[in-house]
């Protein structure tokens, strides 16, 4: 595969095989960039080995790396309709259960299968709550939108001990008074400091 760092994607796949292995109902969380479509049998081959049984997929955004002149390279992915079907045979072929986000493809409700859009069944998008992101580095947070919100850093402490901390809760207490569905809307400019200094 054209990986620019095999040994970051082998820790990934490797820390999904463990998260299998310990009981975990572990999503595979794919952000597709130009260029990738080579490469999507073989990675939907290694999600399936590792013992995953959902990939959920977005498409890059013009943020972070990508919103850099050195990583404008990643924008360009086309989330159409003939990239949809190409995802969802593959998830068939590899028996994975395949999630796209519903704010990048323009495809039915049902078939996009975003747990995002289950709205009637709970207050809101469920981050922080029901689903969270540790990134590259350690830190546990609520969703990989939110990148400047960390409950904790895992290399210090547990993750349970991050997951019911001082920041998580206060993250919970605000995001239920929002009646915000999307929770990004709501803290997408705060800082970790933003939410002790709200108490």
């Amino acid at each position: 595969m054209n990986i620019l760092d095999p040994k970051s994607y082998l820790k990934a796949m490797i820390g999904l095989s463990n998260l299998v292995k310990g009981g975990l109902n572990a999503t595979a969380r794919l952000t597709l960039c130009r260029g990738v479509d080579e490469e999507l049998p073989t990675l939907f081959k290694d999600i399936a080995s590792a013992g995953a049984q959902t990939a959920k997929i977005a498409v890059v955004k013009e943020v972070g790396r990508a919103a850099t002149e050195i990583g404008r390279h990643l924008l360009g992915f086309i989330p159409d309709e003939s990239a949809a079907e190409k995802l969802m045979s593959l998830g068939k072929e590899y028996g994975l259960t395949v999630q796209l986000s519903a704010d990048d493809f323009l495809v039915t409700v049902d078939k996009a299968n975003d747990p995002k859009l289950r709205d009637l069944e709970r207050q809101n998008c469920g981050a922080g709550f029901e689903s969270c992101y540790i990134s590259p580095n350690g830190e546990l947070q609520s969703c990989v939108t939110m990148p400047n919100l960390a409950f904790g850093l895992l290399h210090t402490e547990s993750f349970r001990t991050a997951w019911q901390g001082k920041l998580a809760e206060e993250f919970r207490r605000l995001a239920n008074n929002s009646q915000e569905r999307r929770l990004c809307d709501v803290f997408c400019s705060h800082h970790p400091k933003d939410l002790t200094d709200s108490t």
